[in-house]
């Protein structure tokens, strides 16, 4: 019996391979440009962090407030984001070094996004927790871990279609895994949230 499968609607293919048609565009233009939209990723990331913790403040049960996560999370990008460029040289991953940078660029330009479309639903959450004493939990570690899972989306989305062979895949794979390893050794390590001075 033949089954009859309709193919994918081009603007949703479009919409799919968009990020890494933007990634191949960044890596041909200047590499300032993409040390623009890194940072301007990282700055988003910060300031919604900062909100969080604020916002925490106002719940003294929770301890004092410390960008702990912040931090753990800065350092594994840090860490894992030049063993990605390192592998794909070493690997031979059929992307430009420019290209996976741009990737890297892109993918935390959008995880800021994502963290600043938090701040919103933060403010409304700590607006609910004053009213319903029973109803606590600390939201600066919600946004670092929301903008990793951004930045790993968007860069495996990335590498998945500039490269979809199997090495490519599995060093997409490791690079969320080692993010998020990194990330969860970082801040369980020297995270002071639940601790008073």
């Amino acid at each position: 019996m033949h089954v009859h499968t309709h193919p994918a609607p081009r603007g949703l293919l479009r919409a799919l391979d968009r990020p890494a048609r933007e990634a191949v565009e960044l890596g041909h233009r200047p590499l300032r440009a993409s040390v623009a939209y890194a940072a301007a990723g990282l700055g988003l990331v910060t300031l919604a962090s900062v909100v969080a913790a604020l916002l925490d403040a106002g719940q003294p049960s929770l301890g004092v407030p410390r960008l702990d996560a912040l931090r753990a999370g800065l350092e594994s990008i840090a860490i894992v984001s030049p063993a990605l460029l390192i592998a794909s040289l070493y690997l031979g991953l059929r992307m430009a070094l420019r290209t996976i940078i741009a990737g890297l660029a892109l993918g935390l330009l959008t995880g800021g996004f994502v963290a600043a479309s938090l701040i919103p639903l933060m403010a409304f959450l700590s607006l609910v927790e004053r009213t319903d004493a029973g109803l606590q939990f600390a939201m600066s570690p919600l946004v670092p871990t929301v903008a990793l899972i951004s930045i790993s989306v968007v860069v495996l989305r990335i590498m998945s279609t500039l490269d979809p062979s199997r090495t490519s895949m599995w060093v997409g794979r490791l690079f969320v895994v080692l993010v998020f390893s990194v990330f969860a050794f970082r801040f369980l390590s020297h995270s002071t949230f639940f601790v008073l001075p």
